[in-house]
């Protein structure tokens, strides 16, 4: 990551990821920007803590090409609280939703 709110010829490089195995497909980023997801040809996605710039965990899942990712809130429907959901969507025909609290996938949705 770059930061691009510069008057310099050349950009300062702000964070590195080397987490995933193969190219990157998408990348998502939370409204508080503290933190990001990434979707990869190699199935995987990956939360990243932007403030301690490091990788936070990875979901595991698809078994193709992570195409598309985005977020939505939902609340709780005992604790009330609101909680925040990430949709991914890959060439294996799946989405996927993901409680980030329990870094796992609560629901899928095929063709």
């Amino acid at each position: 990551m770059y930061n691009l709110d510069t008057q310099e010829e050349t950009l300062d490089q702000l964070h590195s990821f080397s987490f995933h195995r193969s190219a990157v497909t998408s990348i998502i980023f939370y409204a508080n920007d503290s933190a990001m997801a990434s979707g990869s040809e190699d199935t995987y996605i990956v939360i990243y803590d932007l403030v301690a710039d490091t990788a936070s965990f990875k979901l595991m899942g698809h078994s193709d090409v992570v195409t598309s990712l985005f977020t939505f809130g939902m609340e709780h429907p005992i604790r009330r609280n609101e909680q925040e959901i990430l949709v991914s969507g890959s060439k294996d025909g799946l989405l996927k939703f993901w409680n980030l609290e329990q870094q796992s996938c609560v629901l899928n949705v095929s063709d």
